[in-house]
């Protein structure tokens, strides 16, 4: 991307006129949605993020956590090369292709001394965002010969494929999202979460395909304490009272109006102005008692 932009800047001070902007075509590595992008850059800036509206599936759909991926790519405290970390508990920068030729000097050490097995690799949940993480991890292993590749459903979550194995599965299949009359959601705010399960209402642009299956007479049902907005939507809302005891949510509105004064002076102003519009807006409109 920089290569190109950097080129048509450089023709266009070359004529004497302002950088031009150029559209990129991308994906949002934020969470599993991947929703498809369109990025604006002007002189190696990113001034612009918005939903792809060509696109046949999700349409312009974004949510607000990827369209401030801008301002996250060009914050100042972002790491820009890699940092080696010094005796007194300092760190020095470094050019990574200095760095990587450090850490592969002692992997060979490693894998000389102790075989392959003293090697191994984690591949968090946010790897999977990253179309090239996974297989140069794979490509590493293959190298070195090291079965230790661990992600985070092999050490945080066994259990989602051990359970099916041991116990088995409704081998008969799921009812489609597509052709439901009925959707049961317990628990989940897939409006705000975009997490889906299979069989219910899809992460692909949520609230959009919710007013749609509505629209088609989907009966939306959601079990949850909250009246969220996936609630909102439903035709039948059910919270749960059969439990005399209740308390307050330690992380709601009064919790956010107290921690925000010592969270704005680490924003920009812009993010601390919407930080604050926000906290004001929940506070007012979040419910203290559960929906009847």
């Amino acid at each position: 991307m920089s290569v190109q932009t950097t080129d048509l800047i450089a023709n266009d001070q070359a004529n004497g006129s302002a950088a031009a902007t150029v559209t990129h075509r991308t994906f949002c590595r934020f969470c599993h949605a991947a929703c498809p992008m369109e990025i604006d850059v002007v002189d190696n800036t990113v001034v612009a993020v918005r939903g792809d509206a060509n696109d046949p599936i999700f349409g312009a759909y974004t949510c607000i956590k990827g369209r401030n991926l801008g301002a996250q790519h060009h914050n100042p405290e972002r790491l820009r090369t890699a940092r080696k970390r010094n005796v007194d508990g300092s760190f020095t920068a470094m050019p990574t292709s200095l760095a990587l030729d450090e850490i592969a000097e002692r992997l060979m050490t490693l894998l000389n001394e102790h075989g392959p097995r003293s090697m191994a690799s984690y591949c968090g949940t946010a790897t999977f965002q990253n179309a090239a993480a996974h297989p140069v991890i794979r490509a590493f292993h293959k190298a070195t010969g090291s079965p230790s590749f661990y992600t985070s459903i092999t050490i945080d979550q066994p259990g989602k494929l051990v359970t099916p194995i041991r116990l088995g599965t409704w081998a008969a299949g799921m009812q489609g999202w597509s052709t439901a009359d009925v959707s049961l959601v317990v628990g989940s705010n897939v409006v705000v979460s975009m997490f889906a399960q299979a069989g219910g209402p899809t992460f692909i642009n949520p609230l959009a395909a919710l007013k749609q299956a509505k629209k088609r007479g989907v009966k939306l049902i959601v079990i949850d304490p909250r009246r969220t907005e996936t609630a909102m939507l439903a035709d039948i809302h059910i919270a749960g009272r059969s439990y005399g005891q209740s308390m307050d949510n330690p992380r709601g509105p009064h919790w956010w109006s107290a921690v925000m004064p010592e969270l704005a002076p680490f924003l920009g102003a812009g993010e601390a102005q919407v930080l604050r519009e926000e906290v004001r807006f929940q506070s007012q409109h979040r419910l203290t008692e559960l929906p009847r």
